[in-house]
């Protein structure tokens, strides 16, 4: 299940036009995970991440301070309930006694 939701995140990112290493700094920017740890274990230099917030800001989805704007938050929420949607079908083969099963692993 998690390999089905990670696919379509990158489905998802990739037609919204949000690079890899730009999600990072999106997921950041979100609040979700902070900057430092996000830097540190996906290897990011400050000229990298400057890059990404660059990007990001220049389609108005970053506001200078690197917060997100209100398109950011909207791109952002687009980006995570589409990839839940996508997600959930897997589950639908699922009868209640193996839907239980498989969510108390």
């Amino acid at each position: 299940m998690r390999e089905q939701r990670g696919d379509a995140h990158v489905a998802v990112l990739t037609a919204a036009g949000v690079s890899g290493r730009e999600s990072n700094v999106l997921h950041a920017a979100a609040g979700a995970v902070p900057r430092d740890y996000i830097a540190r274990t996906r290897d990011y230099d400050d000229a990298e991440w400057h890059a990404c917030e660059e990007s990001l800001g220049s389609r108005g989805l970053l506001n200078e301070d690197g917060s997100l704007t209100a398109a950011g938050r909207q791109l952002k929420g687009h980006i995570e309930s589409t990839t839940d949607t996508l997600s959930l079908h897997v589950l639908d083969g699922l009868d209640a006694a193996r839907w239980r099963r498989c969510s108390t692993r």
